[in-house]
């Protein structure tokens, strides 16, 4: 059915105001909470960055550690052990604090606690997964802003780290900006069908 030039003016006004406005908020509301869970899911499954490929291996270089360096207590007391088991360990002082030599690097630290070392997850604690987070408020979402960050100052500094020493962690691949585009598309549609333009 035509319609006259005052209202497809109208109407396409209406979409403008739906691509500047709440519904457009909760499309880019959803982006940002698509793009996390697409990124959480690619690194923490197979350990592959956004073109593919694997983060660097874990470290197997010997470091020092003592038993706040354990996440879990048991290991720590497994590996420290008895008296005649710390008696066996090389021991190095440091700041006034004994740290025994850890043979096999960080790897070896995961191994010792029942982590996966086949490929690098980021995830020891998960505690920074767990604070990555869509941190834009609905005025920057309404504006087509959705922003994915840590959002405590430890995990800031853990991302910060990992991402110096591993690269981009929270890049998205190919395919998932495909499927970013896709639900921006459909946020586009709906809002030109809310209009009556399509």
């Amino acid at each position: 059915m035509a319609i006259t030039l005052l209202e497809y003016s109208r109407r396409l006004n209406g979409v403008i105001d739906s691509l500047q406005g709440n519904d457009f908020g909760n499309t880019m509301g959803v982006i940002g909470s698509e793009a996390l869970t697409m990124i959480r899911k690619r690194v923490t499954g197979t350990g592959k960055d956004a073109d593919g490929s694997g983060f660097s291996a874990y470290s197997t270089k010997d470091m020092l550690v003592g038993a706040k360096s354990f996440y879990k207590s048991a290991a720590a007391t497994t590996f420290f052990g008895s008296k005649k088991k710390r008696r066996e360990l090389d021991w190095v002082t440091v700041k006034g604090h004994s740290l025994a030599v850890l043979e096999g690097g960080y790897k070896k630290l995961r191994e010792l606690q029942g982590f996966q070392t086949g490929f690098v997850d980021f995830k020891l604690s998960a505690r920074m997964w767990t604070n990555i987070k869509l941190t834009s408020d609905k005025s920057e979402l309404n504006t087509g802003v959705a922003v994915i960050k840590a959002t405590t100052d430890l995990d800031k500094a853990k991302l910060a780290g990992n991402t110096e020493r591993k690269g981009d962690i929270l890049e998205l691949s190919k395919s998932e900006l495909s499927r970013i585009k896709e639900l921006y598309d459909k946020g586009v549609e709906e809002a030109f069908r809310k209009n009556q333009l399509l």
